[in-house]
């Protein structure tokens, strides 16, 4: 009993530090800029911008705490110049002084966020790919909420990377709202939409 008892003690110890080691303080930081991004991304995708500039302020509080460091020496590459980015863009994002302003910061600061979660693959968390914005961002679950256009074109996007990659194959010409798919791959109905999109 006591051998057995000793050995189920050694397991567990063994597996709390393999599990310390992929949950890097790095990956527990980003974890938390993940969750309010997560909401930024909700307003976006619903056409408001509410809560974001408080967000922004939160993502960048927390960026202060990133150190590369932190992370495994066998992909500390794939992290190198994370924060910085996270902080230039989180800045971008507080100072926007509309809603396409907030979208445009918004996909400068997914970029890092994206290339983080590619690498961890936090549980629950899609990064989804517009080629119309074009631009990536972060999600929860399958279902495709674009916050680059809002209701406008709010299907548009496939998911890239996370654990619903292999379940979801959301085409880029599934439903999305305002797109003319028969003759040109998401063409814009107006030239005004696509002023619009742009940000012009």
């Amino acid at each position: 009993m006591k051998i057995n008892t000793l050995l189920i003690v050694g397991i567990l110890f063994m597996l709390g530090n393999v599990f310390a080691m992929n949950n890097s303080e790095f990956d527990n930081n980003m974890s938390s800029i993940v969750d309010h991004y997560l909401v930024i991304h909700n307003e976006l995708a619903s056409d408001r911008s509410d809560n974001v500039r408080e967000m922004a302020l939160k993502i960048q509080e927390k960026a202060k705490q990133l150190d590369v460091q932190d992370v495994e020496k066998t992909i500390i590459s794939q992290y190198e110049g994370i924060p910085q980015e996270i902080m230039k863009n989180s800045k971008l994002l507080l100072n926007a002084s509309n809603i396409e302003e907030m979208r445009n910061a918004f996909k400068d600061l997914s970029k890092p966020i994206a290339r983080w979660a590619s690498v961890h693959k936090p549980e629950e968390i899609n990064v989804v790919y517009c080629s119309m914005a074009p631009g990536s961002w972060l999600q929860k679950g399958e279902d495709i909420r674009n916050p680059y256009y809002g209701a406008s074109m709010l299907k548009c996007g496939e998911i890239v990377s996370g654990n619903s990659m292999n379940m979801h194959k959301n085409k880029m010409d599934h439903d999305c709202d305002n797109c003319d798919h028969k003759n040109q791959h998401h063409q814009m109905k107006s030239q005004d939409q696509m002023k619009h999109h742009k940000g012009k």
